[in-house]
């Protein structure tokens, strides 16, 4: 041990990444043993460094910490004489961190004291210093095989189907009482929340319609906050609640019940995938076709212009004015289109007869089970465990399959734009009246691939509007 004519100056760094099970000696147990230690030897016990409590010191922390840099720049300037550690892997489990750190006490002479071996060690001794390495080479080989045996075991569950993870909402966890083990993952009283969720982007309700319904109900999270349109986006992205779950790119069976057929999720993330969501003006769509319709002259998109002391009704036209009408008409016409199209008695029939269950079931069943057989081609290519030209045969085989599944499952089902109107034993003027403009919206996108709106070839007022001025283009 070294001798000093006065009390040295010490330092103590106390840390623990994660000490739930208890099973670590905390922080201040850290503080306190290194204080009593101090008292013994009659050290000047100057710096006590414990603001990285809670934070991983292994290269698969992202964990800033803040007084392990203090405890660098301390030694580098040689303000300390001793370093009292609980063990070597509270300082860090990086090697290249460690060895740097016994580097820079050995170039100032400064001695480190670990408080679970009861000694010194001076990094100067060839000895000491070896041992002092050692112990950062382990700690740091206790983390890599820690994360192996975690990683091999999330697979196992993942492959099994075992919930993992955070609790999602919408469902409760059993446990055995003795042994804590999970036993089973089951909706709970607030699936019906969860369910909602997805019906209503099913509707094409935009998320912040859904984020102000929410809340004027009252409807809170499980955690009692309110719902956000980040949460509800996360609520629908999320597959757990198909009964599926995703593990390094490839999705697996749950041993869970779902809330939601897989249908239904595929259909919504489909809708939230649409770039068509992505408008080219923010905020709630208020108008039927601004921003959609184009103008027959100059390719613009038709914008809505309020009451004048010249026009005496709202109105469809584009910047240049090119092209000008009342909105009222435009609309009632473009209605009149969509109504008589769907109420056609062929079309009518093909969109309320119910289909048989078991019917859109196994579509639904061989759509999900060849979707997850490419999924584990494309992780098998990711993984460079499949060549490009092995999965360019894969998806030759599997891609013109599932395109023709949806195809059917998509005859069997009413199309998710047209479920808010085409409801049996309603009217569709009924229907149509009762929904709001962004749901209109999303069945003219639906049924048009485009609209363009045409001069008028009569000059001064009128009193209706001319058909012959709208150019429209089916998508069905």
């Amino acid at each position: 041990m070294k001798l000093y004519d006065t009390p040295p100056i010490a330092g103590i760094y106390g840390r623990v990444s994660d000490n739930r099970k208890g099973k670590s000696a905390s922080v201040p147990q850290q503080l306190s043993a290194g204080e009593t230690v101090s008292q013994d030897e009659g050290w000047n016990l100057t710096y006590r460094l414990e603001g990285d409590d809670g934070r991983a010191a292994s290269r698969f922390s992202t964990d800033k910490r803040e007084d392990w840099d203090r405890l660098i720049e301390l030694t580098t300037n040689a303000e300390v004489q001793i370093w009292i550690l609980w063990e070597c892997s509270r300082g860090s489990r990086r090697p290249v961190e460690w060895l740097t750190f016994l580097d820079l006490c050995r170039e100032n002479e400064i001695v480190i004291y670990v408080i679970s071996h009861e000694r010194s060690y001076d990094p100067r001794i060839p000895r000491d210093w070896k041992i002092l390495a050692n112990e950062g080479i382990d700690a740091a080989y206790e983390v890599e095989m820690t994360s192996k045996r975690v990683g091999r075991d999330k697979a196992d569950r993942a492959i099994s189907g075992i919930p993992d993870g955070a609790w999602p909402q919408g469902y409760e966890r059993i446990y055995d009482p003795k042994t804590k083990a999970l036993l089973e993952q089951r909706p709970s009283a607030y699936a019906p929340v969860i369910k909602e969720i997805f019906d209503q982007i099913e509707q094409l309700i935009p998320l912040s319609r859904i984020e102000e319904d929410f809340a004027t109900r009252g409807i809170l999270s499980e955690s009692g906050a309110r719902f956000r349109r980040t949460s509800i986006l996360q609520t629908a992205r999320n597959p757990v609640y198909m009964g599926k779950r995703f593990y390094k790119g490839v999705m697996y069976d749950g041993q869970w019940e779902p809330i939601i057929p897989p249908a239904q999720w595929y259909t919504v993330n489909k809708i939230l995938d649409d770039p068509k969501r992505k408008t080219t003006r923010p905020g709630r769509r208020r108008h039927l076709l601004t921003y959609w319709m184009t103008c027959g002259v100059c390719g613009e998109t038709v914008q809505r212009l309020d009451r004048s002391k010249r026009q005496q009704r709202p109105t469809y036209a584009c910047p240049p004015r090119c092209v000008a009408s009342n909105q009222e008409w435009v609309d009632d016409y473009v209605r009149d289109l969509i109504l008589e199209w769907v109420g056609q008695p062929e079309q009518y029939r093909k969109l309320t007869t119910p289909k048989a269950e078991g019917v859109i079931l196994a579509v639904e069943g061989e759509l999900e089970a060849l979707k997850a057989e490419m999924d584990q081609y494309y992780a098998l290519a990711k993984q460079r465990r499949l060549s490009p030209v092995g999965l360019a045969e894969m998806e030759e085989v599997y891609l013109p399959q599932i395109e023709a599944a949806k195809e059917r499952l998509q005859d069997l089902t009413t199309p998710p734009p047209l479920r808010a109107l085409v409801q049996p034993g309603r009217e569709l003027r009924e229907c149509w009246d009762d929904m709001d403009v962004p749901q209109r919206h999303a069945i003219v996108t639906w049924l048009f691939k485009g609209m363009s709106l045409l001069p008028s070839e009569h000059k001064g007022k009128h009193t209706s509007f001319d058909w012959r001025r709208l150019k429209y283009e089916w998508a069905h």
